[in-house]
C-alpha cells in the first residue's frame, strides 16, 4: 500500500484534456468562420440588389412620368451590348430630371440641371445600358427604354420602361 493518496491530475492527463479541447476547438472554429463568411458574401448580394432595385425604381420612375428622353451623356461599356451612359436627362413638361452616375459609382438624380441639390440614389453602380424599343429607332425617338443596370459581384438588373406622356 502506498502512503501517498493524491487527489489531483497528473500532467499527462492535462495535456490530453488541452489536445482533446483544441481539436474539438478548431472544429467549431472553421465552422463558425466559413459560415461567417457565407453570411457576409449573402449580406454583400442582399446589398447590391438593394442599390441595384433602388436605381431601376427611381429610373423608372422618372422615365415614366416623362415626354422622352432630351440628352444623353455617353459612357464606356465592357461588355458593348446595349449604349452605356454617364448621364441621362428625361424631358416633362417643363422639367427636366437627370440620372447621372458618377466615377465613384454613385448615382445621383437631378431636378432642372441643379447640381447643387442632387439627391443621391444609390451606391455600387458600376454601368448603366440604355437601349430603344422597339431596338431599331433613335433613342430620342423610341417609344421606351430597356434599362441594364450592372452592380458588383457580377450582378446585373434589367427591366423595360415605356414613356407615358409620349406625344
Amino acid at each position: 500500500m502506498s502512503r501517498y493518496k493524491s487527489k489531483g491530475i497528473t500532467l499527462v492527463e492535462l495535456i490530453m484534456v488541452l489536445a482533446i479541447f483544441s481539436v474539438v476547438l478548431s472544429i467549431a472554429y472553421s465552422f463558425f468562420i466559413s459560415n461567417y463568411k457565407s453570411l457576409n458574401n449573402a449580406q454583400s448580394e442582399v446589398e447590391y440588389q438593394s442599390q441595384g432595385q433602388k436605381a431601376i425604381d427611381k429610373i423608372v420612375n422618372v422615365a415614366m412620368q416623362s415626354k422622352r428622353i432630351s440628352s444623353i451623356e455617353l459612357g464606356y461599356n465592357p461588355d458593348g451590348t446595349s449604349t452605356s451612359v454617364k448621364s441621362i436627362t428625361f424631358q416633362r413638361e417643363d422639367i427636366t430630371e437627370t440620372i447621372k452616375l458618377y466615377e465613384n459609382e454613385e448615382l445621383y438624380y437631378i431636378k432642372n440641371n441643379n447640381e447643387e441639390d442632387k439627391i443621391e440614389v444609390a451606391k455600387g453602380i458600376k454601368y448603366i445600358g440604355v437601349s430603344s424599343i422597339p431596338s431599331n429607332t433613335d433613342l430620342f425617338q423610341a417609344e421606351g427604354i430597356r434599362i441594364i443596370i450592372k452592380l458588383g459581384q457580377d450582378k446585373s438588373l434589367e427591366t423595360e420602361v415605356y414613356f407615358r406622356n409620349k406625344r
